[in-house]
């Protein structure tokens, strides 16, 4: 038997939410559970309704919201402060909508409503890939990889020319390998007259 995951690692427990804890995954059923509105601090938005997951980022779980009137908007919880989340937010908010990204529509630290929480409400820009891929039966066609392959890449350029490198990824690295070339390694020789 192999070592044992703890901590933030350990493998997702509760009712299919891959949450990093036990204690998280109750705060955010009890958020989805709860048919009141968020306690937002602006008066720029409706109020929301949390109704439904749609999945987890590396820092905070992503809900599906909904207004009176039937607008959709994605909202990132974090349960507790997190400086992340802030810097999520502060990239959104350069961005500005650009393709491929959400609008960031409201950003609200810890405390300022009251319940501890720290939201992102952000628009809905569609299905997640990861529903796109499982719709597809987890087998992308070449035109849809490539489709894919194209977005991320110009994502992550913008991201790189407003200045925020994402860990080691370049766009540089995602050329299609066709057009890669070996790296060169010396002289090559012929081979040895005969």
């Amino acid at each position: 038997r192999g070592p044992t995951l703890r901590g933030r690692y350990a493998p997702a427990r509760g009712k299919g939410l891959n949450t990093r804890d036990a204690a998280s995954a109750a705060a955010i059923r009890r958020l989805l559970s709860t048919r009141a509105p968020l306690a937002l601090d602006t008066a720029s938005l409706p109020p929301i309704r949390l109704t439904s997951r749609l999945g987890e980022g590396r820092f905070g779980d992503v809900l599906r919201g909904e207004s009176d009137d039937g607008e959709s908007f994605a909202v990132k919880v974090a349960l507790r402060p997190n400086s992340r989340l802030r810097l999520e937010a502060d990239i959104l908010r350069s961005l500005g909508g650009a393709a491929g990204f959400p609008r960031l529509l409201h950003h609200q630290r810890a405390g300022d409503g009251g319940d501890g929480l720290e939201l992102l409400v952000m628009e809905l820009l569609g299905r997640p890939l990861q529903s796109e891929w499982e719709a597809a039966g987890r087998r992308f066609d070449a035109p849809t990889t490539r489709s894919v392959c194209r977005s991320a890449r110009a994502c992550l350029a913008r991201l790189h020319a407003l200045g925020y490198p994402i860990g080691a990824q370049r766009p540089q690295a995602w050329q299609p390998a066709a057009r890669r070339r070996p790296a060169r390694r010396g002289r090559e020789r012929a081979p040895p007259a005969r």
